[in-house]
Parts: C-alpha cells; structure tokens; sequence
C-alpha cells in the first residue's frame, strides 16, 4: 500500500525489469506552471488509457491494471492541485520522465489486453484511417436494423465519419418509412455536402408528406452548395411553414443566389417576426434570417435596406424588443455584406442602457468589413470536431462538469499590477481559476456561459484566449455557447459565425426559454386567431359543437395572465389553449434542434428551464427531454431544499438519461454570498439526482471578481473554491457511476402536466415558485426520500406499458384530469399485476377538466363517485374491502382487487394526511406485495439521504447517502438482499468493503462521513 509523505506528495514511476515501482517523492515545495505544462499532457493521455479499460471485457488483469493507472492519476493530482510557485523545474522534469515511462509500460499492457492503443476522444479531432474504418463498417450494419432507431443511429453516424462511400446507403435511406430515418438522412448528406444527392432532396422538398423532412431537405441544400436549387429554394421564400421558410431563406444566403437578393430584401422590409417574445429573445423571424442571408449573399443592392433595419428607431418597450434583434441581424448582415460604406453609418452608441445589445455587433460587423472576411465558397462545410464521433453522447456517457459565467476576457496568471475589468487583479486571485479550469474542463465537459446579447466580440476573443491557454497545459475542452434566453435561427447563425470554426465548439445551452416562449403568445397578439385556425383544424363543425366551443367568440388572451384561465374562458376552450401552445413548444424546440444538429456535425443543444415558472408557466418540459441533448433546472437558491433534484428526476422521467442542473454556488438567497454548507451540500445533492452540473458564478469567489452591480465584490473566499474543485474531482474520479442511471426502486409518482396547469391550479400570481399541485408532489417525494423509500416521478402524458413494467407500485395522487388513453395505460398496469394508489378527485374530470358523473377509473378503484364531503368525497357501490373510515363514518380507504392486480383508494387527499401516514402507508402495501426495496437502511435518520440508482446497462447498484445535517453521519447500515459473487466499495477511493452475511440478506456498514458518501454493489 502506498504512503503519502507530506502534505503534497507526487508518485513518481520507473521501469525495472519486473515491472513497475511506485516511488514517493517528497514535495512540500510547490508545483510550478511549468510543471503543468509537462505533466498534464502525459496524464490526460494516461486518462485516455483508463478509459479504453473500463470499456473492455472485466476480468481480474484489467481490473488490476485499472486500479495501478487510476492511483497513478490520482496520487499525481495531489502534487498538481497544489499552488504553483518554487519548485525546482529540474525536478519538475524528473517527475514528467518517470510518469512518462510508467504510462509507456501501461500502454504496453494496455494493447495486449484490448488490442488497442487510442480512443478517439475530446483532445483527438481526427480519426485514424483504421478507426474510421472500422467505425463505418459499424454504422453500416446499423443501417440494416429492424429498429428504426438503430436505423438512424446508422445513418448519423455514417455522416459522422465523414465517409463519402456512404452516400449511395444514405440516398436509399431517404425512401425509409420512418420519417426519423429519412431526417436523419438527410441531415448526413448535408454533412458530406453530396451534391449527387441534390436531385433526391429536391424531389423530397416538394413531395414528402413530413414537414420535418421538407424542412431539412430545404436547408441541406443550401449546405451541400449546388446552385441549381437556387429556383426551388425561391418557390418557399413565403412558404406558410414559417421555418420552412427560414431555411430556405438562409439557404439561398449560403448558396450566395444573386437572383434571390430583390426577394429576400422585401422579406426584410416586411420585419417579418412570428411569435414575437417578451424580453430580448425572437422565435421565429423570417426577416432576421433575410438579413443575414443577403450578407451571405454580398450583393450591395441589400446595403440601404440592411441599414435602414440598422437604424430603426425603439423604445424601452416590451412590444419593441424584437427591433433590437432585426438590429443585430441587420449588424451581421452589414458585415457579412462586407461594404466599407457601411462603416461610417453604423451607430455604435446609444442612449438607451440595453442599446448595448446591438453596439457589440455593430463593433464586430466593422470589424468584419475591415479585415475583407466573407464567405467564399457555396454550402456550409464542415470543420473537424474535437468530439468522439460517436455524436450525441456527450451528454449521455458523460457527467458534465462546466463552469459558466466566467465573462472576463483575461485574468492574472502571476503576481502583476494588470487590471481586470478595471480594477486591480490581487495576487492571489492568479492561482484560484486555473484551479477550476482543470478541475472542470479536463474531461472535456465544460461550457464558457457568456451572454451572447451583451458582448459577443469580447466573448469570443475570450473564448479564443481560454482555448489556447488549456491547448497549452494539455487541458481538453468542450464549448456550449449560452444563448441566455435567445432562441431564434438568427441567434444560432449569429453564434455560428462567431464560432463555427472553434473545432472545440460543441453545441449551445438556452437558459430560461421557456419563460420568454410562453409570453410569446401573448405579448404578439392574434392568439384569437391562431386559436381559431388550431381548432378549425383539429376538430369538425360537430365536434366543436359538442365541445361548446363558440370560435367566433374567442378573445384574445391579456398579456399579463396569459398563463391563467381569463375570464370567458370555458375549461375546454383554456385546456385547448394549452394544447395549442404545448404543440408549437415542442416543434420549436424540435426544428431549432434539428436545424443545429444539421448545421454542424457533432453539436448537442442543452435547454435549462427555471424551476420558478415551472408551474407558473407550465408546458411540456419534460417531454423535451426526448427531443433535446440535455435539460434541467435552473435555480439561484434552491438547489438544497429538495426542489431542484424533484424537478432533474422528473426532467428524466424514468429513463436513464442525461439530466444537468444549472445552479448558482457563488450566490444564493437575492445574490448574496452562499455559504459553505450551501456549496457542500449543493454539490452532492447535484452528484445524486443529476447527470451533470452547470456553475453559474463561481468567479464571485475571485478576489478579482465584479458583482452584478460591476463593483468590487468583498467575499473573497479560497475554501470554497477549493471545495468546488475538490467536488470537480470527485465527480471526475466517480464518473462511471453517474451516468446512465435511474432510480432503484419499484415505486413510481405519476405527475400529471394536464392536472397541474388546469384551471384548478393554474390560476396563480406569476411570481409565485410552485402552485398547489406541483407543490404536493414535491413534497410526497420528498417525504418518501427522508422515509427512505424511494420513488421516481414519471410523466402521466408519456406513460406507456412498457414505461410502467418496471414498477409495482404506482401512486396517482390527486391526478384529477387524465385522458382515456392515459387512464387505459394506467387501467392495463392494475389488470396485469400491478398496485394502484390514488386519492380523491382522482380521474373525476376528463381531458377538459370537466367534471365528470363518475371517476375514470371508476371499475379500477371498485367503487364510484356521491359527492364531496367535508374533508373527503362520498363514495357509493364499493366493490372492494373497506379498510378504514372517516370521523363520519364515510369510507376513507377501500381495497378493490382488480384483474391480476389492486387499487387501493383513499377518499381524503394525500395531501391532506400526514406525511407519516402515507408513508406507512405505501410501506405496507409494498410489504403486502412481498416487494422488498432495492436496498434498506438501519440507524438512518430521515434527514440523511438514500438514493439508490441502477445502471440497466452493468449489473450495478449505486447508494448515494447525502447528510444534511452538520454533525457527521454515524453508524449507518445498508441492508439489501443476498447476491452471490457482489463486490461492494466506495466510488470514492476504491476501498473495498467486507459485508457480513446475515439472515440471507447482505449487512454492509458505512464508515462515517460529513456530506457526501457513494457506495457501489456490482456483481462479479
């Protein structure tokens, strides 16, 4: 066993004839840059190998080699997170050598046990020949699958490896049945810009009966660069698919169509805006993506009319905020234009504080037009990536680790007078970024948040500075360009000029969108209408008649409650609304997916929705997680009171899927400093229930830093950014054991969208966090995690059979408005074995939130509807066994066997009980089951954590013990049922523990702990 020496101690290795000697070496002197720069190459490449191990067949020689290169890293981290100044660069050198020759001797061992010696990873763009033929061979056989999932994972990733002899498979993929296929497709040509597939696309453009494929065929012409398509592509120019017609748009501007210029100006002219958003953000904006295509374009009959946009007048208005990004487009289109007499008449001062929004762009744009940049060549090629080509499981393979906020474009590297942001940079601030840059960013997960509306050009040459800088120390990084709240295709190409030759640009974050989307409804106008043309499609004369639906008496909706139930308004013309808006949510964020995805090869788009409108301003969140890279919460101050981890877990929605949180470890609570326990306590909570954590303001702790007021900040804290980093770390070392994780356990909370944004709830204040509804559910998962009997949130609207197999039990508490094809779902669970739990008014309204005679459900709670007591509904013909009765006698529990399975109902509301009594109360039924929980725990108290996870893809169970409390946890036992051959260890630090055997149940004692504790029972 190796012994660490001093404080600081670095393992150096050498090569005898037997093997492999660790030696200590005592470093109680510091680590230099220096030694940076020539250790963490060598160690990033030693990473790599560790990497290759833990995907090859387990057995007992790569274990063992897995543990000698794992502490080889670890031990080396020691002496690397130490603060750089005096040490001896000579025996810096010594160090880099004998590390050097221990990772030559791995790699040797490395080959013979996987026959491979490179994994193409984040520090490697560019495939070998024999990799990439390998990887296509691969794909190919995908192609052939029955599942068209796997079709089209076959189809991207032929794409993905840039393999051109893939084209003739892809072109017959465009007649696949599934449109997924056919998009994805489409999506690859437009990669290989295949200009023998033009003619196929072209046919598909005008003929195919899928939107979505039309849509894309559309702006993969414009990217494969024919400019025979020039006369197709004009047709759609006005196209009543508005983003049919922004892709076509920016096509004709990739394609540089000459012909097109007096067209698209008159799009530009009309200021065409669909949507239009409250805030600064547009949704969809025909004129914006015309401004930049005739930049494109170059042709300088578009100059007047791109600064007569650039120089239109606005107000500090909600309804004149859209003029801000027709300016910014306007700005880009100028100089993509490349016209030098544009620069003496564009304005880069303003009276108006947030005119800084578009003085940024005019800044670049002169910029652009100095230096002659233009765009050349027809199409949009692609650049290499810096990804795995693998595409798309970044977030999914990977626990993101991002640091975010940081918006100063330089920073001290060593004692100096330089200032930053204006005021003087203190010695001690040079060592605390560098600690996080590698503590975040060596794995390649990290994002570089700023704030596109603001400065664009000092991000990006900040962005440049940071790239080069961890090029230089060996540092692997990813980019996520954040949007913060943008969300059109003219943002997109506005960030894709700005970065889109970054190898290292990986994707785009969109912070609170679904705030500024749902006010877009409102703050434009013409919901009346759009509402009556949604209904005159959706329904028959007939059918809106039995609907009591009057569309010539439909008003618009006012501005400020748009989220509420107005007045006049029946509950079926309010839940129709909702559908309307829900409908155009989900396809938003498809089709700007989609467009990004197609736009550059090997980007994700992550979206953070802010949990405090959650329900305020509710919509189908959860179901994005289907359509997106990446979704979470975003919060200033509630990441340790439960909420945010509620809202991850229901972001993943019983599936082992990518999951981040975006929280704030700098600030809480109205910005002010967090405390320590915040940060603490924050970080495990994020390392249990998400797949991923997005620091926003962790540089407040900077001695150097600004507030949000740009004045100096006075709390100044070095622990806590150690802490952060150690937590980095941590979350680097654990890895494996937090992705692709789901909830153990046999319990699953049905959380209805429909119910909670029915009129019911949704008639609330807008700054209010949660309404009743949502609030309940928080706190039935929350009670059962401090009981220690987990339960993971699914969505009611995506429910299916085969979503419902896992679970025993399924609890629907106060699920009062469901469909019939949600209460069959729900109705099939019980019949074929399954346990239902619901309470009163549960299924009492249809899909319209219109009361019904009876429940829904009626013949699977055994028993129908009479009326509402006091404190309970009456109910009547009980099939089933009454178990327990209110004060007034009414029944208040009934038991009613129902096919292979049971519902148990109670006629007061969960809410309305105590949380102990419904906790014993699902203790039971499970225990009547004969269903045992995944694993149990004994001398826990409930204000410990235990979140039990599995990884359906390895026989693994992961035990997450989080401690809220300030005095350590003691004396905690783990009981779970006997498993022939487990191996059972701390993620930690590897240390194996002994379980005891015991009445045919597996007793595993934990050591104690402050915060944080992860223990792994894998089977051998």
């Amino acid at each position: 066993m190796l012994k660490k020496i001093g404080l600081f101690i670095c393992l150096t290795i050498i090569v005898l004839a037997g093997g492999i000697e660790v030696i200590a070496a005592d470093t109680k002197t510091l680590v230099s840059r220096g030694t940076l720069d020539e250790l963490l190459p060598v160690q990033n490449r030693v990473r790599d190998l560790l990497v290759l191990l833990n995907s090859a067949r387990p057995g007992e020689a790569v274990e063992g080699l897995k543990k000698e290169v794992a502490q080889g890293i670890s031990d080396l981290d020691e002496a690397i997170y130490a603060q750089e100044k005096n040490f001896d660069k000579a025996e810096a050198a010594k160090i880099r050598q004998r590390y050097a020759a221990g990772e030559k001797v791995w790699r040797e061992k490395v080959i013979a046990l996987t026959g491979r010696d490179d994994l193409p990873h984040v520090s490697s763009p560019v495939l070998t020949p024999a990799e990439k033929a390998a990887l296509y061979t691969r794909y190919v056989s995908l192609c052939k699958g029955t599942d068209p999932a796997v079709r089209a994972g076959g189809a991207r990733g032929i794409g993905a490896v840039g393999e051109k002899k893939g084209v003739s498979i892809l072109l017959g993929m465009l007649s696949d049945e599934d449109e997924n296929v056919r998009v994805t497709a489409v999506i690859s040509l437009a990669w290989l810009q295949a200009g023998e597939a033009v003619p196929v696309l072209s046919r598909l453009l005008r003929d195919d009966k899928s939107r979505w494929v039309k849509r894309r065929c559309a702006q993969a012409l414009g990217q494969i660069g024919d400019r025979s398509v020039i006369p197709l592509l004009q047709t759609y120019i006005g196209s009543s698919d508005p983003y049919l017609a922004e892709n076509a748009i920016l096509s004709l501007g990739w394609l540089h169509a000459e012909e097109a210029v007096d067209d698209l100006i008159k799009v530009l002219k009309e200021k065409r805006i669909i949507f239009p958003v409250f805030a600064w953000q547009e949704a969809v904006s025909p004129s914006g993506c015309a401004a930049i295509a005739l930049g494109y374009i170059g042709d300088t009959r578009a100059l007047e009319a791109l600064l007569d946009i650039y120089q239109m007048p606005y107000q500090s208005t909600d309804a004149e905020y859209y003029v801000l990004n027709l300016r910014k487009s306007a700005a880009l289109g100028l100089g993509l234009l490349g016209d030098e007499r544009a620069v003496a008449k564009i304005n880069m001062t303003g009276k108006w504080p947030w005119a800084v929004y578009t003085m940024d762009y005019s800044k670049y744009a002169a910029e652009m037009i100095r230096q002659g940049r233009k765009e050349a060549n027809s199409g949009i090629r692609q650049y290499e990536i810096s990804s795995h080509p693998s595409f798309y499981d970044f977030g999914r393979n990977t626990f993101m680790r991002t640091l975010s906020g940081f918006q100063y474009p330089t920073y001290p590297q060593e004692k100096t007078t330089e200032t930053v942001s204006g005021f003087p940079a203190e010695k001690t601030g040079s060592q605390d970024l560098p600690l996080l840059y590698r503590t975040a960013v060596s794995t390649g997960a990290n994002m570089w948040r700023y704030i596109e509306a603001f400065q664009p050009v000092n991000s990006y040459m900040g962005i440049r500075e940071r790239i080069d800088y961890m090029e230089k120390i060996g540092l692997k990084t990813q980019i996520f360009v954040d949007f913060n709240g943008g969300s059109s295709k003219p943002d997109f190409m506005r960030m894709f000029v700005l970065y889109g030759d970054l190898p290292a640009w990986q994707g785009v974050d969109q912070e609170e969108l679904e705030f500024s989307l749902t006010r877009a409804w409102h703050s434009g106008g013409k919901v009346d209408i759009k509402l009556r043309e949604y209904l005159s499609d959706k329904y028959s004369p007939n059918e809106l008649q039995s609907l009591g639906i009057d569309l010539s008496a439909i008003k618009t909706l006012p501005l400020e409650k748009g989220h509420t139930c107005p007045p006049g308004f029946s509950s079926v013309l309010f839940s129709e609304y909702n559908e309307m808006k829900d409908e155009a949510y989900l396809e938003f964020f498809k089709e700007h997916t989609q467009f990004i995805h197609c736009l550059r090869r090997g980007t994700d788009c992550r979206y953070s929705f802010s949990q405090s409108y959650a329900s305020g301003y509710p919509g189908r969140y959860w179901e994005l997680a289907d359509i997106v890279d990446g979704c979470g919460p975003e919060n200033a101050d509630r990441q340790v009171d439960g909420t945010a981890t509620f809202w991850a877990e229901l972001s993943r929605n019983g599936e082992p899927r990518s999951s981040t949180v975006f929280w704030w470890p700098g600030l809480s609570k109205g910005w002010t400093p967090s405390d320590e326990e915040y940060v603490d306590k924050g970080f495990a909570s994020s390392l249990a229930h998400t797949q991923g954590v997005i620091l926003w303001g962790a540089e407040f702790y900077l001695p150097w830093a600004l507030s949000v007021k740009e004045k100096p900040v006075k709390y100044y804290r070095n622990d806590k950014m150690e802490l952060i980093a150690a937590y980095m770390k941590l979350a680097q070392r654990i890895e494996p054991y937090l992705t692709q994780t789901r909830i153990a356990t046999p319990v699953a909370l049905i959380y209805s969208e429909r119910t909670g944004k029915s009129p019911f709830y949704c008639d609330i204040d807008s700054s209010a966090y949660h309404n009743a509804y949502s609030n309940m559910q928080m706190g039935i998962w929350r009670k059962l995690t401090e009981a220690h009997l987990p339960i993971e949130p699914v969505i009611c609207e995506t429910i299916s059979p085969k979503k419902l197999a896992p679970y025993k039990l399924v609890v629907l508490a106060n699920g009062r408005v469901l469909s019939e094809e949600e209460e069959n779902t729900i109705r099939e669970f019980v019949r074929q074995g399954g346990t239902l739990l619901a309470d009163a008014s549960t299924t009492l309204y249809d899909r319209w939130s219109r009361q019904r005679r009876d429940y829904g459900l009626s013949d699977v709670f055994g028993l129908s509807f009479n009326g509402l007591s006091a404190n309970n509904d009456a109910v009547k013909d009980i099939k089933g066994k009454v178990m327990a009765r209110c004060d007034n006698g009414d029944p208040e529990l009934t038991l009613h066997r129902y096919g292979k399975g049971m519902c148990i109902f109670s006629t007061r509301s969960l809410e309305k009980r105590e949380p102990r009594m419904w906790q014993e109360l699902i203790a039971s039924i499970l225990k009547s089951m004969n269903v045992s929980l995944p694993v149990e725990v004994e001398n826990c108290p409930a204000d410990i954590d235990v979140v039990p996870r599995r990884q359906p893809n390895k026989d693994r169970l992961i035990v997450h013990l989080i401690n809220w409390r300030k005095e350590e946890a003691k004396g905690i036992v783990l009981k779970l049922n006997k498993v022939d051959k487990v191996k059972v260890f701390y993620a930690a630090d590897d240390r194996e523990i002994v379980p005891e055997s015991k009445d045919g149940r597996l007793i595993i004692p934990i050591r104690d702990f402050k915060t944080y504790e992860i223990v792994v029972i894998e089977k051998q």
